[in-house]
């Protein structure tokens, strides 16, 4: 199943692209200044130099300032998945690939210094063969929590974390599966929810999944109502898990079906499609001053066509589209964040027909602002604030 590149940068695979991260979980999600003065945010992302393709250069804009994210001449690209900030320290996490193009080392970027969990993979043809990804950082109680995928010793990949570099592994229940975490979120008692799931491979040539969270090393199963189902974001208020995720059919040929929603208390709750649209994803999820926000993409593509991406948000169930300059043919949403004024920030960016540009950027309160970069095609993967 062919699905363009488009998809690849509104990150189709749950297991391995987080939406937005949560904000403080202590006051419900929003963050702001704390002053009176709305903060401005802090945007995570990766650009890309070849007309969209790889190598990817992870980066962050502060300020409005433009950062790029490396570790050394050595690695052949960087990716950036989710942000955080942290006592005006900002935390990016995200992963290398080295010029060899045999390992990737996740990690994260403290205020632009690389701190990498360089892990050996279980290949028996390359002994310097390494892997680690990581979705999600954030800081809580002068710790240092992260999320994300390992190799176990059977070569298969599954989900882990680490607390202050400590790693934990999330082993899989089900023999040769891959799965891995998509996003995390840490209480004020620090204990670290990772969410994400296993792709089992059935024996007819198709794949199930089996989504949900774990809870420190507690697994809890969440409800799914189709064999391919993704979560892509995870918020926890008082206790209350929120989840955010799209189903996926494709029983006919060139005839994709997706259609977003959301989890609470583990139970399914599928989210309007308006303009008849086929196809949806939920990308990101924040509960901020009694309402709850996913922010999301949808599409009414032809035969692998997906030119016609429409950028926004449902609040309370009720979508919201945003708008983009009319020499642009779509957008899509990867992050949204809500601050204390409740003036409502999404991230993603907008793209030209055949995507000759995709421009990194986000909307606030509904009116989009370009990010400067040195390319010509990124988006912004993650929102946080001072």
């Amino acid at each position: 199943m062919k699905l363009g590149i488009s998809m690849a940068l509104v990150g189709l695979s749950a297991m391995w692209v987080t939406g937005a991260m949560a904000g403080d979980p202590m006051n419900g999600g929003s963050s702001g200044s704390g002053s009176g003065v709305p903060a401005e945010p802090v945007f995570a992302g990766t650009i890309y130099n070849d007309g969209c393709r790889h190598p990817g250069i992870a980066a962050y804009w502060k300020d409005g300032r433009w950062t790029e994210l490396s570790a050394s001449q050595h690695e052949l690209s960087s990716q950036s998945f989710s942000a955080s900030v942290s006592d005006g320290h900002v935390y990016v996490a995200g992963d290398l690939d080295t010029d060899d193009g045999a390992s990737t080392i996740g990690g994260y970027w403290l205020d632009g210094i690389w701190h990498g969990f360089k892990i050996r993979a279980h290949d028996p043809y390359h002994s310097e063969k390494y892997y680690s990804h990581v979705a999600g950082v954030k800081e809580v109680g002068g710790h240092v929590y992260a999320a994300g995928a390992v190799e176990n010793s059977c070569g298969d990949r599954v989900a882990a974390y680490w607390v202050d570099g400590k790693r934990t592994q999330l082993d899989s229940r089900y023999p040769h599966s891959t799965y891995g975490a998509s996003g995390m979120d840490v209480d004020s008692e620090g204990h670290i929810y990772v969410t994400g799931g296993y792709w089992e491979n059935l024996s007819n040539g198709h794949i199930r999944s089996h989504l949900g969270y774990w809870r420190d090393k507690k697994f809890t199963p969440i409800e799914v109502t189709s064999e391919v189902q993704a979560v892509d974001a995870i918020q926890v208020v008082d206790g209350r898990v929120y989840l955010a995720g799209y189903t996926m059919k494709n029983d006919v040929p060139d005839d994709l079906r997706a259609t977003p929603g959301y989890w609470t208390e583990g139970k399914w709750h599928a989210l309007d499609m308006p303009s008849k649209s086929k196809i949806g994803w939920a990308i990101a999820i924040v509960f901020s001053g009694g309402h709850l926000y996913v922010g999301g993409t949808l599409g009414k593509p032809g035969v692998n066509d997906y030119n016609e991406n429409i950028p926004g948000y449902w609040k309370d169930g009720k979508w919201v589209s945003l708008n983009f300059p009319g020499d642009y043919e779509g957008g899509y949403v990867r992050s949204m964040q809500i601050s204390d004024e409740g003036r409502v920030t999404v991230g993603g960016a907008i793209f030209t027909r055949g995507f000759e540009r995709v421009v990194p950027g986000y909307w606030r309160d509904g009116v989009w602002t370009a990010l400067s970069t040195s390319s010509t095609c990124g988006a912004v993967s993650s929102i946080a604030f001072h």
